[in-house]
């Protein structure tokens, strides 16, 4: 890429949909946990909701970059 030139937007759309992934995975895994018998795994109420406003954030940011 040169100097002045604009990223590529279909990069920049393969990086929110893997941040949508990526949120989406740690969600499910943080869910998971908290409904795992080890106490070490355990994940609370928190740690739940925290996963599911980054997973919303990713979506939003994914919405609002097909609207542009």
């Amino acid at each position: 890429m040169t100097s002045g030139s604009r990223p590529d937007p279909g990069a920049q759309q393969r990086s929110l949909i893997d941040a949508v992934v990526i949120c989406f995975d740690a969600y499910a895994r943080v869910r998971g946990r908290r409904h795992s018998l080890l106490n070490a795994a355990h994940a609370g109420e928190r740690d739940e909701q925290r996963a599911y406003e980054d997973l919303q954030r990713a979506v939003t940011r994914l919405r609002n970059s097909t609207e542009t």
